[in-house]
């Protein structure tokens, strides 16, 4: 139909759990990819708090509520999110273990992950993951020295988005010519923004009254 398979990243062309579309019926693939990084998630958050000196209760609610919080499972109407979600914790652990092991094998499988976490076909989600990364390797009192930390981090992007190039340069030369990479207004760009008067809703609901009624007047 004209759509450019490769170039849209929302396709996860690449991306190998659509194998199983090949092999199973549509909505069993459907369900067991979504249901599988539900689990993949709760994995990982589960590892991460064993490794991290937490016992085996408390790493198992980190799982569970790692991928089974309200957030976690409004991603289940958008799918590709699910899909990169589950790879946070299983990223985080593996570097935090290869900054301190000093071994190869983590750091080119934290390039697996996050190439995979790019062809899930959220791009954006990879640069939020190395920021939570870099605080992480900032904070933590490893032996090796802050400049390599953050070299290793700068170094394991580079490669990341070398090895995701065949899905990022298509992508990037489709958004050139769309109508999302024109240049837009401010006020265009500000229409979704949070107001900053509703920054005590995110603690205290409907702070400002509620917004579910008919009457203009319930809501200051």
């Amino acid at each position: 139909g004209g759509q450019p398979l490769l170039a849209e990243i929302n396709f996860s062309v690449f991306y190998p759990s659509n194998l199983l579309y090949l092999i199973l019926p549509l909505y069993t693939a459907f369900n067991l990819i979504t249901i599988g990084h539900l689990i993949l998630g709760a994995a990982g958050a589960y590892c991460l708090g064993r490794f991290i000196g937490l016992s085996v209760l408390s790493s198992l609610l980190c799982g569970i509520i790692f991928s089974c919080c309200g957030y976690s499972l409004s991603l289940l109407n958008f799918p590709k999110g699910t899909l990169a979600h589950a790879y946070i914790p299983w990223l985080t652990v593996i570097w935090h273990r290869f900054l301190l092991e000093k071994n190869f094998r983590w750091f080119f499988l934290c390039v697996l992950l996050g190439v995979l976490q790019i062809f899930a076909g959220v791009p954006e989600w990879t640069l939020i993951i190395f920021l939570l990364m870099l605080v992480w390797s900032v904070a933590y009192p490893y032996q090796v020295s802050m400049p390599r930390r953050i070299i290793g981090l700068i170094l394991l992007g580079i490669i990341i988005i070398l090895c995701s190039a065949i899905q990022l340069i298509p992508s990037l030369e489709m958004v050139a010519v769309s109508s999302r990479g024109q240049q837009n207004s401010f006020d265009s760009f500000a229409v979704w923004s949070l107001h900053f008067e509703r920054v005590p809703e995110i603690i205290l609901p409907n702070f400002l009254g509620r917004i579910d009624t008919i009457s203009s007047g319930d809501y200051w």
